[in-house]
């Protein structure tokens, strides 16, 4: 039925009219850019946000393995003063004739005039079991330099 009345219905076509369809032309010709430039600066922003977010993440990424090697080298740093420490102490003790003489006779069997000495198999371990450490720890600083080497 709007079919049928449509049909009888005819435009004027007068000033007035003419007018108004240019004007509502106009009116979506407007919207129609305003659209476009709201969508291109949404795009735009879009990409400057994306950018931003992935750097910001790349900057996280980056933190933390700085604090993994900051909690690493804290650890070392104890590890080093710890040893330091002993070292110093050591320094100390061999400065000590008494504590120099109680070393030699404990580890080179050596004995005053007139003293006997006596070895123990647990002396004997003792001995080896250092000797092993010693042995284990060079063999380590030499597979973490044929590392670093084969690093580079």
């Amino acid at each position: 039925m709007k079919e049928r009345n449509r049909s009888k219905v005819t435009q004027l076509r007068n000033e007035y009219t003419q007018t108004k369809t240019v004007q509502a032309h106009r009116e979506n010709k407007f919207r129609k850019q305003r659209k476009r430039r709201v969508a291109s600066i949404a795009v735009i922003s879009g990409l400057f946000i994306a950018g931003l977010s992935m750097n910001l993440v790349k900057n996280t990424q980056l933190i933390s393995d700085l604090d993994a090697q900051k909690a690493a080298a804290a650890e070392e740093l104890e590890h080093v003063e710890a040893t330091q420490e002993n070292l110093h102490n050591e320094v100390k003790k061999l400065q000590d004739d008494e504590y120099i003489a109680k070393l030699a006779r404990s580890q080179y069997y050596l004995s005053k005039e007139g003293e006997i000495v006596f070895s123990f198999p647990e002396d004997n371990a003792a001995k080896t079991q250092k000797e092993e450490t010693l042995e284990e720890s060079d063999s380590a600083k030499s597979d973490e330099k044929s590392k670093n080497a084969n690093q580079n």
